[in-house]
């Protein structure tokens, strides 16, 4: 609702009555999203049970940041199926929504910095490396969605690489 419609959104015709809510390359678009974020906070929970053992307070922060980062994030990705940060022509702002993220983001860093929060949500504090890593983990995710979808065909606005996956599974034409 706080969001602008996309300037094609009237051009296409409706839906029929019988069609599905999510097709089945939307289906497949969301568990390669849903994986990217996963992956993403399972590299920094490795990397943070190797350097402090599986079951630390520090790897726990650092994969539950990492985590909740790359969800914020996964708000701007949501925006559009269409239209990628990384477009020539991004979408317009959307200022409510930039406000948002940024008060989400700082909030979650104070509890990081502030001790005070930290003891009271049982936060372990995380050093400079850490922080590099856990940042890493929250938009490496953002980063590779947004290329991912920059990378969409202008047709039909299947993802490039699914359409060629597809288009390796078809048999040979005579």
């Amino acid at each position: 609702a706080m969001e602008a419609p996309e300037p094609d959104i009237l051009r296409q015709a409706p839906k029929e009555d019988h069609t599905a809510i999510l097709r089945r390359g939307e289906i497949g678009r969301l568990a390669a999203q849903s994986a990217i974020i996963s992956g993403g906070a399972m590299a920094v929970s490795l990397l943070g049970a190797t350097r402090y053992g599986l079951d630390s307070p520090i790897t726990r922060t650092m994969t539950f940041e990492s985590l909740v980062m790359a969800q914020l994030l996964h708000a701007i990705t949501s925006r559009s199926d269409r239209h990628s940060i990384l477009d020539r022509s991004p979408r317009p702002p959307n200022h409510a929504l930039s406000l948002i993220i940024g008060g989400s983001m700082a909030v979650q860093a104070g509890c990081l910095l502030i001790p005070f929060f930290r003891r009271l949500l049982g936060i372990a504090p995380i050093t400079g490396t850490d922080a590099i890593i856990t940042l890493a983990g929250g938009t490496l995710p953002f980063l590779a969605m947004e290329w991912m979808k920059s990378r969409r065909d202008t047709v039909d606005g299947e993802l490039v690489w699914t359409r060629a996956k597809e288009q390796a599974n078809l048999p040979a034409q005579v």
